[in-house]
């Protein structure tokens, strides 16, 4: 009689349950959180708003200082398309990771020399008023406002640095005489 070969090794099933454990592990431990995606969006929209900033600023400088402006403009949307393609040939600039439809809102009227505490754009609002310390700025359910849910959102300001201040208003956020809060179209 001859010895029979024992096979040593795992079976298809056994290798098949490993790698659901090992699966399950990676998207319980290292899996991104809805936290996790949301605070990735809120950074891209800050990168994006910097950017607007110079984009903004490339404008100012070929007008005399003064942003961009529309007469009668209702919308935020309006004012934007006078900066591409000459100034930003970039449209996904203009709109939030966040939201993924929705834009930024702007504060027009400003001139580039505005003092840098003054808040120069910012993700949508709840409404056009100025808003200060404690109020809130953005919403955490649906309607204007909210781009980035119980994040908040991120102010931009004339001198190019972005805030995030959560869903208040951290500080006043006056409008300057003359100038007009025009949320993106919802």
């Amino acid at each position: 009689m001859v010895p029979r070969c024992q096979q040593s090794g795992f079976s298809f099933v056994e290798i098949l349950f490993a790698m659901l454990i090992v699966v399950t592990l990676y998207a319980v431990v290292l899996g991104p959180s809805k936290e996790y995606v949301q605070r990735q969006k809120l950074q891209r929209c800050a990168e994006n708003l910097r950017k607007l900033h110079l984009t903004l600023s490339l404008y100012a400088n070929e007008h005399d200082g003064v942003y961009p402006a529309t007469a009668g403009a209702r919308s935020s949307d309006e004012v934007f398309p006078l900066l591409i393609p000459r100034y930003s040939t970039d449209q996904s600039l203009f709109v939030c990771p966040g939201s993924g439809h929705a834009g930024y809102a702007y504060l027009m009227g400003l001139r580039k020399d505005t003092g840098g505490g003054t808040m120069l754009a910012s993700d949508a609002q709840v409404n056009t008023d100025a808003k200060t310390e404690g109020m809130r700025v953005f919403s955490d359910t649906s309607g204007p406002g909210n781009n980035h849910g119980k994040a908040g959102g991120n102010i931009l300001f004339a001198d190019g640095h972005v805030e995030t201040p959560g869903l208040q208003a951290t500080h006043d956020l006056r409008l300057p005489p003359g100038a007009t809060l025009l949320n993106p179209k919802p």
